[in-house]
């Protein structure tokens, strides 16, 4: 078969080496597989059906890293025991990334000096001091609840989960970025992501409310605004249009009628691990009964 293909498939990956990661978005329905499926199905296609590898790059695995790292500084607070300096959080980070590649330990550790450190462009507390005043209740914990009839369930994972001053819920996400210009304080663009974890929160502690999500935003680098907090209240009809996603998506995968990106909206190699053998070679192109006997015949 087409070197395509083969590559993508026979020859450096088998299914069994296929990511954690990519199996848990193929039973349940998550915030990123929901938008996915909604902007190119195509690919969703290859990657969550046929089980094409879709690796991260360098942006995803610096904010993977940093994620893991202040998640051993919250859960060592959740568990009562010393909280790590911010050599050793780098030192956690460091398992996470490539040593060949030392400018992303470089950017990591900035990002993990902002969250440490860094205060608001309102001279407000740094993420670790705001943080500091609420009590966690769960860090990194999956979730995984149905919410729609006839569809898969929802689930993802939060970053954290805390209890404020006033004994209300507040759930906290984490997102590294290289500038702040697209976290406008509205949250636009964000709210799927946050209506989903406020349910998901509603449902596990049986709350009469919503909960509040707010993103704690950390910029990689030393310029401009290093640390933004964008709050976010999912409401009802927030609800309602997440029912409505769900259901449109679920529609697609029962019915495969999965098409290449409709608005060609980021359809660029950039993009898609999938472009090449998608828009230049034809190999992954047809409909999915063709594109899947292609792939069984590279497997033989």
């Amino acid at each position: 078969m087409g070197a395509v293909i083969a590559a993508a498939w026979g020859e450096e990956m088998s299914i069994e080496e296929l990511s954690e990661d990519v199996s848990s978005r193929q039973n349940a329905w998550h915030q990123s597989t929901i938008d996915l499926i909604g902007n190119c199905s195509w690919r969703y296609f290859l990657t969550y059906v046929m089980g094409m590898p879709d690796p991260s790059g360098t942006a995803a695995r610096i904010g993977t890293s940093v994620h893991k790292a202040i998640e051993h500084h919250e859960s060592a607070r959740m568990n009562g025991e010393g909280l790590p300096t911010e050599e050793e959080m780098l030192a956690v980070a460091a398992t996470l990334l490539n040593d060949d590649e030392p400018e992303t330990l470089a950017t990591a550790k900035i990002a993990i000096h902002n969250w440490m450190n860094t205060s608001m462009k309102d001279k407000g507390p740094s993420h670790r001091e705001w943080l500091s005043t609420m009590t966690p209740v769960d860090v990194e914990g999956y979730f995984n609840f149905p919410l729609v009839e006839g569809a898969m369930p929802i689930g993802g994972t939060i970053d954290g989960v805390y209890l404020d001053a006033q004994g209300l819920y507040r759930v906290v996400d984490l997102k590294t970025a290289k500038d702040m210009s697209r976290w406008k304080d509205s949250g636009e663009g964000k709210r799927l992501q946050a209506t989903m974890y406020a349910v998901a929160i509603q449902l596990r502690f049986n709350l009469d409310y919503l909960p509040q999500v707010t993103y704690a935003v950390v910029r990689s680098n030393k310029s401009g605004e290093t640390a933004k907090r964008v709050h976010v209240q999912p409401d009802f009809e927030d609800v309602r249009v997440l029912g409505d996603k769900i259901r449109e998506a679920q529609r697609v995968k029962d019915t495969e009628d999965y098409v290449k990106n409709p608005s060609w909206n980021l359809c660029s190699a950039t993009w898609c691990p999938h472009y090449q053998g998608c828009m230049v070679t034809g190999e992954l192109s047809g409909t999915p009964a063709k594109v899947k006997q292609r792939v069984h015949n590279a497997d033989l």
